[in-house]
């Protein structure tokens, strides 16, 4: 015969005090921490625990700015400012609406923007066409001018090398203009891409300023020769040196002194003063600094694998 024990066990009640308002958010994640258990505690001053037992806090009530991201990728308000090109724009409308004519001459819907499916060139966008009553759908129309080159692949977007020409000569970085652009609610290109674009544009900027300066002391020694210059290739002129610090008072900053420099010089021979040569110095050059601890003569900026930038 089987004997049952009954065991009576008493469990202590604990007397909880809880919060009576429960914290926000943004005090939850600043001052509660979670114990291994998974406890929420707070801390006192002195490191010990506060008695109170903390609640979890309410989903917060959203805002304008918290609103704004769950706005729908399909909808056009989303990012409603574009750049697009009129005639390319008309080309787009004009075309699509006889297509769509032609495929359905029933449907008397409209054409959109199929903003689902857009794709964006840097700055400029490839768009195209949808039906919102049938399934017509339009080829992608480029909406920007494009630059002609002998080379394969995409053509790169005038826009897009404009704008990098504007921020050369500009105290406008990369993402000082994405800022910009989203302030003014357009969607901004991506860094990595801007950065390529520069770099591009930068290169032959420089081949062209060396270019330019190269014809002027060429026209230099050919005015000195039809003036009667006693030696057409001496030619007046005037340099200045500009560094990212003094060099003399050099207890401003903890850094080295002049370890940056731009040095220009311009012609005195005309009253244009023309700048005929151009010298960049950085003493900042890791490559440089590798190279040198190898034993190799390196004098910056003239050696590869670095673009020197001032």
């Amino acid at each position: 015969m089987e004997r049952i024990i009954y065991l009576e066990i008493r469990i202590p009640y604990v007397t909880l005090n809880p919060i009576n308002n429960q914290l926000s958010g943004c005090i939850c994640l600043s001052r509660v921490r979670q114990s291994s258990n998974g406890v929420l505690t707070i801390e006192n001053v002195d490191g010990t625990p506060v008695e109170q037992v903390i609640l979890r806090p309410k989903p917060q009530n959203l805002d304008v700015v918290d609103k704004y991201p769950q706005a729908a990728n399909n909808s056009s308000v989303a990012c409603p400012n574009k750049v697009y090109a009129p005639k390319h724009v008309q080309s787009l409308f004009n075309s699509e609406r006889r297509k769509h004519t032609l495929y359905n001459s029933d449907c008397d819907g409209d054409l959109n923007f199929d903003v689902e499916n857009e794709k964006q060139w840097g700055c400029v966008w490839r768009e195209r066409l949808k039906c919102q009553e049938c399934d017509f759908v339009s080829k992608y129309y480029r909406l920007y001018d494009v630059v002609e080159t002998n080379k394969r692949g995409p053509k790169s977007a005038k826009l897009n090398i404009q704008i990098q020409c504007g921020l050369i000569t500009s105290p406008i970085s990369n993402k000082n203009f994405r800022d910009i652009l989203m302030i003014s609610n357009m969607s901004p290109p991506s860094s990595s891409g801007m950065q390529k674009t520069a770099n591009k544009v930068a290169k032959e900027v420089e081949e062209l300023n060396k270019a330019s300066m190269q014809d002027i002391r060429r026209n230099l020694g050919e005015e000195n020769k039809l003036c009667g210059l006693s030696n057409e290739k001496l030619v007046r002129v005037e340099s200045d040196c500009r560094y990212n610090n003094p060099l003399i008072n050099s207890g401003t900053t903890p850094f080295q002194a002049g370890t940056q420099v731009v040095c220009t010089m311009s012609e005195n021979n005309t009253s244009a003063k023309q700048i005929v040569s151009l010298f960049t110095g950085n003493k900042l050059c890791s490559v440089a600094t590798r190279l040198r601890g190898k034993g190799i003569q390196i004098i910056c900026p003239n050696h590869g694998g670095v673009a020197q930038q001032i």
